[in-house]
Order: structure tokens, then sequence, then C-alpha cells
């Protein structure tokens, strides 16, 4: 499945890190706070992260346009509905995250691979509260801050991961790079 449009939940330090290069790579991102004024903020910065790079030489002024465009500010949830990608990107609580999944999986289309960006709560506990048949393709997607400038993300497969193509480690808590 070619991955054409994400939806990322958490407009924070890492969320909008996270819809930057997901834009940057072509792919068009809502960016999703139950408080549109959040979601405006964290696109906000993605542009002036952007306005800093085409100011450094690091980034074409039309290339900077392009990216900002492929994103989306919203407060609506239910935007999860067009998504081949959601990453989930809120603060470490787990009920908190576990009730954004619930939601989440009952909007987002069958298609759509679920990651979280958590770097502290096990896979398995977040894909509990998931329909069994989305669980295979829910994963870690844990992203280093700063985001758009860390070449680094840590895959963590669950359980119910069907393919067999990730290197593995023995579950731990925590991300492999946080020991």
């Amino acid at each position: 499945m070619r991955i054409q449009h994400a939806f990322v939940a958490g407009a924070g330090l890492m969320g909008h890190g996270i819809a930057q290069v997901l834009a940057s790579a072509g792919r068009s991102v809502d960016l999703y706070e139950p408080e549109l004024a959040r979601a405006d903020a964290g696109r906000g910065r993605i542009l002036g992260n952007l306005e800093r790079g085409v100011a450094k030489g690091r980034l074409d002024a039309t290339a900077a346009l392009e990216i900002g465009d492929r994103i989306a500010a919203t407060d609506r949830i239910d935007a999860a509905a067009e998504a081949d990608l959601v990453v989930e990107a809120v603060f470490e609580e787990e009920d908190v995250k576990r009730t954004l999944w619930a939601a989440l999986d009952a909007l987002a289309p069958g298609r759509a691979i679920f990651a979280s960006n958590t770097s502290s709560i096990s896979i398995d506990r977040l894909a509990e509260v998931l329909a069994p048949s989305r669980r295979p393709a829910f994963c870690g997607m844990h992203f280093f801050s700063p985001v758009p400038v860390m070449p680094l993300v840590e895959l963590i497969r669950g359980a119910q991961r069907t393919r067999r193509r990730s290197p593995r480690c023995a579950r731990l808590p925590g991300s492999l790079a946080n020991r």
C-alpha cells in the first residue's frame, strides 16, 4: 500500500515535527488537536522551521511553500477517515492514548496503518483497545527530537504483527534507544 495521506494526532513537540517530516516526504497531512488553536500553533511552528531552513539556505523557498501547503491543521478527529497512516504523538499517559486509539479505530479506514510515537508504553497494551483485525497493522514509530533534524526512527512491532521483516529484539519496557 502506498501512503498518500497521514493523520497526526498531537501538534506538540513531537507531533508537529512528525507532520513536517511526512509533508516533506510528499504526503498530505492532517495535524489534529482537539482545540484548533493548538493545531494551528503546531502548523505555525512548522512554517517557522521551514522559513528558517530557507533563510539558512537548506531549503528552497518554493519547496518550503509546497511542504507547508500539504499540512492542514484540524480539530476534527473524523479527518482520520481519509488516512492511510495514523500517527499518535500525544503526551505519555496511557489512558489518554488508549482513549484516542479507540476513537481512531472507529473512524480510520481498515487499510490504515496505526503508529504510536510512545517511548515507554507497551505497544501491545495500546493495541488492546483496537479491533482484533486492526492489531496486526499497529506498531510503534518512535521518532527522536527534534524530528526534522534527527534522521532516526525506531519501529516497534507488536505481538500481533504479521510481517517478519523487521529486526527482532527482546520485549522490554521502553524503547531500545532509551536504554
